[in-house]
């Protein structure tokens, strides 16, 4: 288990990523790595409401990203 999502620098040519499970990320700096990236979808992932702000921060950083799908049992 990792707080931070640093791994996602290694895939940053994917242009469609499916996340699951995610829970206690302290930092989603790692999404902003993710240049290529058209289309994510988080499937059961948790959003503290602590890390709200760094986590839409960074998905809004990705240029070409078209579509986000949020399958999430609790954000916030």
């Amino acid at each position: 288990n990792t707080e931070t999502l640093d791994e996602l620098s290694k895939l940053d040519f994917v242009e469609e990523l499916q996340l699951h499970g995610l829970k206690n990320i302290k930092n989603w700096d790692g999404l902003s790595k993710l240049k290529n990236l058209k289309r994510l979808k988080l499937i059961s992932c948790d959003v503290s409401t602590e890390q709200s702000i760094n986590f839409f921060k960074n998905l809004y950083s990705l240029k070409n990203l078209l579509i986000v799908c949020l399958l999430m049992p609790q954000l916030f």
